[in-house]
């Protein structure tokens, strides 16, 4: 994944969706399982200010407030002749969800849930 998180201002949040089916049961198609992942721009924009004034190189892992989702962020510096710039990349997510909670399926397909997010 390389998509470039700070400095930008035009993401609300992030929403990541969990689908699943039961283990063996490959003819059957995954399921909406009944949580939010959600990650708002205001929550990950302070941690962002925070990481910044730190001079760690590595290892920048950040949460939502209810610790459901996990960014592995990658700072790289970028230099032009006139100014040095620094940017945070999403390199990897991660989400919990308690594993109880893995059964607790909605209704709809993996494309009914994903054609709100998709490009007409």
């Amino acid at each position: 994944m390389d998509f470039i998180l700070w400095p930008r201002n035009d993401i609300e949040k992030i929403v990541c969706l969990l689908f699943s089916r039961w283990k063996g049961s490959e003819d059957q198609p995954f399921r909406p399982v009944q949580a939010k992942f959600e990650f708002y721009h205001g929550d990950y924009e302070k941690q962002f200010l925070h990481v910044l004034s730190r001079k760690d190189k590595t290892g920048i892992v950040i949460n939502n407030p209810c610790q459901s989702i996990f960014l592995f962020i990658d700072r790289q510096h970028l230099q032009t002749p006139k100014t040095k710039a620094t940017i945070l990349k999403l390199c990897s997510i991660c989400v919990y969800l308690p594993q109880d909670q893995l059964t607790h399926w909605g209704v709809g397909t993996v494309e009914d849930h994903l054609r709100p997010y998709m490009p007409e």
